[in-house]
């Protein structure tokens, strides 16, 4: 039945199946705080995590975003500050220097580490469907920031430390050069 309405850039979209609004859940156009409404409930705007029947499963609803153990997204977002902090460490002892090809290989390697540990705390949560499409973003490290906010409904805090982090370390990079 083609009786649900969602919210989407301050608009109202609709009417849309339920099944169709499940699949926007899953390909992370909605997400857990998208604000429907049903004509069967005739009720107020509620988000989607409210409607048990959008879920599909015979389980339990996810957990909410706000128990999503966030450790490994915000160890993410300080890579670039804790990366500066320790090449200027190795900088100072002349014998432990690194060339810049190694650096860049050490800060892949730490990216999808912690994208690895941050999607199975996602999973563990119970949002299967939403961690399986965002590896890709993996490879461009801010997109995985804004995608998975955006698809858990939290904050951009960890995008935006992300940025300040990286402005930080380049301006300090562009000073040892000129120095």
């Amino acid at each position: 039945m083609s009786d649900w309405h969602y919210t989407a850039n301050g608009s109202t979209v609709g009417p849309v199946s339920g099944d169709e609004l499940t699949r926007l859940y899953k390909a992370g156009k909605i997400n857990e705080g998208t604000l429907v409404w049903n004509a069967v409930r005739a009720g107020e705007w509620a988000e989607y995590r409210t409607f048990s029947e959008l879920h599909g499963t015979s389980g339990p609803p996810p957990l909410p975003t706000s128990m999503i153990n966030d450790t490994w997204i915000w160890a993410m977002a300080l890579v670039p500050a804790i990366g500066l902090l320790i090449e200027r460490a190795f900088a100072s002892g002349s014998h432990l220097g690194m060339q810049p090809e190694a650096w860049a290989f050490l800060y892949a390697i730490t990216y999808l580490v912690l994208v690895a540990l941050d999607g199975d705390a996602i999973r563990q949560s119970g949002r299967r469907q939403q961690v399986g499409t965002i590896w890709p973003w993996a490879l461009l490290l801010p997109a995985y920031l804004y995608v998975r906010a955006r698809r858990l409904g939290k904050p951009y805090y960890t995008l935006l430390t992300w940025i300040a982090g990286s402005a930080l370390a380049v301006y300090a990079s562009l000073q040892g050069v000129t120095s």
